[in-house]
Parts: structure tokens; C-alpha cells; sequence
């Protein structure tokens, strides 16, 4: 295991984190980008995730981070919910694992083309 990708994952969960508790004034201008953002910010964790154990991952640890990728949005819409400004979606749930999901197999699809 690569201490550097842990170490980035960490930061990016943090990043992640910190963005869920900030309430932006611009915030009601982007809300019909707010999907795309999700799904877009959860296939960078997917990535990030996979990237981790990519060299030796079989099925079930495949499925464990799809589950770790769940728990953690359904941790992102909980803080959603729990700061006064913010909205929890269940659609921006699904948005989150499909991203997540879509970054995992992409990064799993081209694991030969990037070990060389």
C-alpha cells in the first residue's frame, strides 16, 4: 500500500467533509449543476479509493468499497441534514454511489493499461 494515496485519499475525504458543513452564498445559483457535482466529486473518491489497492483487488474487496462508497454518502447527506441551510436528497445519494461506482469500474477497466 502506497502511503502517498492514502495520505491524498484522506485529504480528499476531509475536503469532501469540510465541503458538506459549508453553507455558500453562491450555493442557490449552482443547484442544477448540484447533481453533476456529486456524481463528480464521488468518481474522484471511487478512483482514489481503487487506486489504493488496485494491484491485488478481487470481488468482494471490490464490493467492500462500493459499500465503504455508501456509507460515506450516506454520511455526507447525514451532515447535510444536520447543518441548518443545507437540504439532504435522496437523489443526491444515488448520484454520489453512481459516481463513486463509475470511477471504481473505470479505474478497474484500465488497471492493465495504466500498470504498463
Amino acid at each position: 500500500m502506497n502511503n502517498k494515496k492514502v495520505i491524498i485519499l484522506f485529504v480528499y475525504v476531509a475536503f469532501m467533509i469540510i465541503n458538506s458543513v459549508l453553507t455558500l452564498s453562491f450555493e442557490n445559483q449552482l443547484w442544477k449543476y448540484d447533481k453533476y457535482v456529486h456524481f463528480i466529486e464521488f468518481f474522484i473518491l471511487g478512483i482514489l479509493i481503487i487506486n489504493i489497492f488496485l494491484s491485488n483487488l478481487n470481488f468482494k474487496q471490490f464490493m467492500l468499497f462500493l459499500l465503504l462508497i455508501l456509507v460515506i454518502a450516506m454520511m455526507d447527506e447525514g451532515i447535510q441534514f444536520m447543518i441548518p441551510g443545507r437540504i439532504p436528497d435522496l437523489n443526491d445519494l444515488y448520484y454520489d454511489v453512481l459516481g463513486g461506482f463509475s470511477g471504481m469500474i473505470l479505474l478497474y477497466l484500465l488497471r492493465d493499461k495504466l500498470n504498463g
